[in-house]
């Protein structure tokens, strides 16, 4: 076999050595690393430029898992930042309900006192002017009466008078249509001038009679000119008794 041969099974075949060292690395059957597989294969192995070393499948699912950990934890978070910004939004919510039930509260209680307090009040004018229509009705009901009465006493003193006065009067009809219209206190003032006369014409006869039986008259006709003067039991002359009619 030629070198160039040599060189390219050789080649070959490490290939496959390399690609059943990462089959078996990605099902996790390797005991050691990939590097100290290939040693025992090779005595030389390609140089390879220094970078970043390669991890291994436990390695990358543990930074697999621990980034969706770190993920997980993250979204928790958020989820927990929601919530407690969600829940004090609801507390702030629910405190300005309450605080709004509350001023909604009060209000409805001053409205209902400020409406207890018209309705007493009302109650009370009410009350106080039924009071005082009862008052006036009573004081007018006792005017009435009053005045019922007064009036009563003025026809029954008016009806007294004028039957009084009837006896001064020529007959009932010239008596009614003398006193038409007539107050009372006329009606009295008619009655006390009537009762005066009356008494004075009772005295002068009375006064007539004593001189009468204390001078008589003589018998016989009176001479001419003359009339019996019973004052003085003498006969004087008429023109002169003018006067003293009452007595002579």
């Amino acid at each position: 076999m030629s070198t160039f041969n040599a060189q390219i099974a050789e080649t070959m075949t490490f290939n496959i050595i390399k690609q059943t060292i990462a089959h078996l690395e990605k099902s996790g059957a390797l005991s050691m690393t990939k590097e100290e597989c290939l040693r025992l294969f090779a005595t030389e192995m390609p140089v390879k430029k220094a970078g970043r070393p390669k991890m291994t499948a436990e390695e990358r699912a543990a930074k697999k898992q621990a980034a969706a950990e770190k993920k997980v934890a993250a979204a928790q978070r958020k989820a927990e930042r929601a919530a407690k910004k969600e829940a004090a939004a609801a507390a702030k919510a629910e405190k300005a309900l309450a605080k709004e039930a509350k001023k909604l509260a009060r209000k409805k209680s001053l409205e209902a006192k400020e409406a207890a307090k018209t309705s007493k009040k009302s109650a009370a004018a009410e009350k106080k002017e039924a009071a005082a229509q009862r008052k006036a009705e009573r004081a007018a009901k006792k005017e009435a009466a009053a005045a019922a009465k007064a009036a009563k006493a003025e026809a029954k003193k008016r009806a007294r008078l004028l039957k009084q006065l009837a006896k001064f009067a020529e007959s009932e009809e010239s008596l009614m249509e003398e006193m038409n219209g007539r107050s009372i206190a006329k009606l009295e003032g008619y009655l006390a001038i009537n009762l005066k006369n009356a008494a004075e014409e009772k005295e002068r006869k009375a006064a007539l009679k004593a001189l009468k039986a204390q001078n008589p008259r003589p018998k016989g006709r009176a001479p001419k000119g003359k009339t019996w003067c019973y004052k003085n039991g003498e006969w004087i002359d008429t023109i002169e008794t003018v006067d003293t009619v009452f007595l002579c």
